[in-house]
């Protein structure tokens, strides 16, 4: 009884408008108070201590880490290079987006960071070159779904840490389903492009190709770093964000040298807003994981969802269809804080391998936040191109499909997530 009314008010506030965070703290607070018959004082405790980890500060590290390389001009050299290997196919600029984002992912690792940083540069040039803003929206906005899976990443952070789930085995578990992810988009845009007849970049030489590549090249160098150095137990996730920006830093004012810092300051002020609402979400987020924990619904919900169906491979299907939904309506940050810790009891009654639950809960949310009628990552690379939801669904439902095809593959095989972790740390 508890926990049903714990979410029709968290989902009647959230339609009300309510701020997800403040609708997290009023419906825990409700349940507490009105039937738990507990100090309302414990919300407060647990708010605050709910951020007393060492790990959450890696969360504004990355963030600033991928604002620096906006700033300094990491991105547009990585833009110039995949525009020199892949602008010359059939709808060369989509097929630089998605290369474009499969670089920059290694180095910031969240969805709108890439989507914003990608979508600023290449809009542009597709609009110029006659791409129409619905393509262009859903290009950029698949390309992105690719940040978030190859590492670092700030969202298996987030589902490492409050799963106690190895950070570094969820990292090497995205690398596979995002190289799967751009070579679906880059086959899907190559064929709608031919269909469409969208132009392609004249031929870059091959003088032209080595060159940008080698000015990249150092830029490339950040997620090696920062991955390296976890894997030989030389940094944390926390360290090594923290490395990879004195690494940008260093690589900007020395070699690109187009750091200015009024642009730092800027990026830095962006970072603190960010940062305080990703962790005022976290910790009103945890608050209510923890009320669900007090009105003992751990172990209701196992047993509900265990007397539905035996198979492990149903309950997979049954998360991703349930969440492609919420993903569509809710943003992917408390879904992650609100039903890890909410559903890891069931993946381990059913034996499944928590990274590949991980990895595949994550995707999932991805495809979500690309989906009408609420999708936050749709709603940012529209307002970028200018296009409106219904070209862009037009346009991009077969990106949807190729990236619906790869949620089902690695949900089918778990090995296509656990085989480079299990190669890499045994």
């Amino acid at each position: 009884m508890e926990v049903a009314l714990l979410f029709v008010i968290l989902f009647g506030l959230i339609a009300l408008r309510v701020p997800i965070a403040f609708a997290l703290i009023a419906s825990s607070l409700a349940i507490l108070v009105g039937f738990l018959d507990t100090s309302p004082k414990l919300i407060a405790s647990k708010l605050t201590g709910t951020l007393d980890d060492w790990v959450w500060v890696a969360v504004p590290l990355f963030i600033l880490l991928g604002g620096v390389m906006g700033s300094t001009g990491v991105t547009r050299r990585l833009f110039d290079f995949a525009q020199a290997v892949v602008g010359h196919f059939w709808g060369g600029l989509s097929h630089v987006s998605v290369l474009t984002n499969t670089m920059l992912s290694g180095m910031s690792g969240s969805i709108l960071a890439d989507a914003a940083a990608t979508g600023s540069i290449v809009a542009p040039s597709m609009r110029q070159a006659g791409y129409p803003p619905g393509y262009t929206a859903a290009i950029v906005g698949a390309g992105a779904i690719i940040g978030p899976l190859i590492p670092p990443s700030i969202i298996f952070i987030i589902i490492g840490t409050i799963g106690n789930i190895s950070i570094m085995r969820l990292w090497l578990g995205g690398v596979v389903p995002g190289v799967m992810t751009a070579f679906a988009l880059l086959v899907v845009g190559y064929w709608i492009s031919r269909k469409k007849g969208f132009p392609h970049e004249p031929r870059a030489s091959w003088g032209k190709r080595s060159r940008t590549f080698l000015i990249a090249l150092p830029a490339l160098f950040v997620p090696v770093i920062i991955v390296g150095g976890m894997r030989l137990g030389y940094v944390t996730p926390t360290e090594g964000g923290a490395i990879g920006i004195a690494y940008v830093l260093l690589l900007s004012f020395t070699m690109y040298r187009e750091a200015k810092f009024k642009d730092f300051a800027t990026v830095a002020i962006d970072t603190v807003k960010t940062s305080g609402n990703i962790f005022f979400l976290i910790a009103s987020a945890l608050t209510f994981s923890w009320v669900l924990s007090v009105a003992g619904t751990a172990d209701a919900v196992v047993d509900t969802i265990t007397s539905i169906t035996e198979s492990p491979l149903a309950f997979l299907f049954l998360v991703n269809v349930v969440f492609l939904f919420l993903g569509c309506i809710i943003e992917g940050t408390p879904l992650y804080l609100i039903f890890v810790p909410f559903l890891m009891p069931v993946v381990h009654s059913y034996g499944i391998h928590p990274v590949h639950f991980g990895v595949v809960f994550a995707y999932v949310i991805l495809i979500g936040q690309l989906t009408p009628p609420m999708g936050l990552t749709m709603f940012l690379v529209c307002s970028i191109t200018g296009a409106d939801t219904t070209e862009y669904v037009r346009m991009g439902w077969p990106l949807l499909v190729a990236l619906l095809l790869v949620l089902t593959l690695i949900t089918l095989f778990p090995t296509l997530v656990l085989w480079l972790p299990t190669l890499v740390m045994g």
